[in-house]
């Protein structure tokens, strides 16, 4: 007889140890306070809520970069989720625009803001 014993995260990551599974996933959720997700009414959605990630998320706020970019990747691998190509920095805000794609209206604001300044002659 063999008996083997599996622990199963709540993304369905596989563990051979209730150790390893339960760090996984602490790891996994301290991720998830890199950033703050918002619909499109900019209500917030709340964390770890894969599905209103999934299907409701609009803007999102960037709190910590490099968390950030883990956590992307992560839900890029889980759940239909648009790794955002562009570049941002702590405190940015993104934004799905109709093409799909994740903008960066912080960097945006900013590049306007220069065009303005200059045309306003200051």
């Amino acid at each position: 007889m063999r008996v083997e014993i599996k622990y199963f995260a709540d993304d369905d990551t596989e563990f051979d140890s209730k150790k390893e599974c339960e760090a996984y996933e602490e790891l996994l959720f301290t991720q998830f306070d890199s950033v703050q997700f918002f619909d499109n009414n900019c209500k917030p959605i709340p964390q770890g809520n894969l599905v209103g990630i999934e299907s409701d998320a609009f803007f999102i706020r960037i709190l910590d970069v490099e968390k950030a970019t883990r956590l992307f990747d992560w839900l890029y691998r889980r759940i239909s989720f648009n790794y955002p190509e562009c570049f941002y920095d702590k405190g940015d805000i993104l934004h799905f625009n109709d093409q799909g794609n994740w903008e960066n209206l912080t960097k945006e604001r900013e590049r306007i803001s220069e065009y303005i300044r200059r045309v306003e002659g200051r």
